[in-house]
C-alpha cells in the first residue's frame, strides 16, 4: 500500500510493533499487546519501575561511565534495528 496513505501508515505501525515485540536483548521496550480500538491504534509496554532519563538529567550531568554504558547500549539497539531496515 503507499505509505502516506491511512492504510500504510497502519500497515507502518504494525509492522513496526510486531518488529520491537520480537526483539531481545535489547533495551527496547517490552510490547505486550499491539491493538486498535475505537479507530485508535496502541501499543501496551511494559512498565519498568526506575528513574527516567530526564530525571536523572535534571539533577546533573551522568557519570562517564554512565554515559558510556547508555551510549553502548543506544548503539547496539540502533545496530539491530537498522541491520533489519527499520529507520527512525
Amino acid at each position: 500500500s503507499d505509505p502516506g496513505s491511512y492504510q500504510g501508515k497502519q500497515d507502518h505501525f504494525y509492522t513496526e510493533a510486531g518488529f520491537l515485540a520480537v526483539l531481545d536483548g535489547t533495551s527496547t521496550p517490552v510490547i505486550l499487546e499491539v491493538g486498535e480500538a475505537h479507530g485508535e491504534r496502541y501499543v501496551i509496554e511494559k512498565f519498568i519501575d526506575g528513574e527516567t532519563l530526564d530525571a536523572k538529567l535534571k539533577r546533573g550531568c551522568l557519570s562517564e561511565a554512565e554515559a558510556l554504558r547508555f551510549a553502548i547500549s543506544l548503539a547496539k539497539d540502533l545496530y539491530i534495528i537498522h541491520s533489519h531496515g527499520f529507520l527512525h
